[in-house]
């Protein structure tokens, strides 16, 4: 079980010297899980990190499953930071290791109350044809699921974990 996951690589994540605080701009945030969980997140000052991001290998192992698989909370935990940071710089570059052909890229974020969560994000192409025009755009879809939760997540998930020191 230990080879769950194909590593594909790192990514740098710039250190930040202010804390970062979680706000969304939802009008309708008791509508949205992830605001829920994460709106007023207070996450430290850290220094410059990298991830490691690899894809699922294994059909049948849920959010548990890896998270013990690769060593625990403490080994998996990202922040809603690095999220917004990977995010902001794939769609300024058009290109990196978020995965945009509509498979899910999952995080592991603990929430304001300090309860382990994923987080995945998945980026699906959309095509509208009307009478005026036709256009490509990639839409987001992000969601949270518990970590208790029941999910299996698909070979070729994209798993994001901070890398360890050696």
């Amino acid at each position: 079980m230990s080879n769950i996951i194909d590593w594909k690589g790192t990514i740098k994540i710039p250190g930040r010297e202010d804390p970062f605080v979680y706000k969304s701009r939802d009008p309708f945030p008791e509508l949205d899980p992830f605001v829920i969980f994460f709106h007023g997140k207070v996450e430290m000052p850290y220094s410059e990190q990298n991830l490691r991001y690899g894809n699922l290998t294994d059909v049948d192992c849920g959010s548990n499953c890896i998270i013990q698989t690769l060593g625990g909370e403490d080994v998996v935990e990202t922040k809603v930071s690095m999220l917004f940071y990977l995010i902001r710089k794939q769609n300024e570059e058009k290109k990196g290791p978020l995965l945009k052909n509509g498979f899910y890229n999952l995080f592991f974020i603990k929430n304001s109350n300090g309860d382990m969560c994923v987080v995945n994000i998945r980026f699906l192409e959309v095509k509208r044809t009307s009478s005026i025009d036709s256009f490509n755009r990639s839409e987001m879809d992000v969601e949270l699921v518990q970590k208790e939760g029941q999910y299996l997540w698909n070979p070729g998930a994209r798993i994001f974990i901070p890398s360890r020191k050696k």
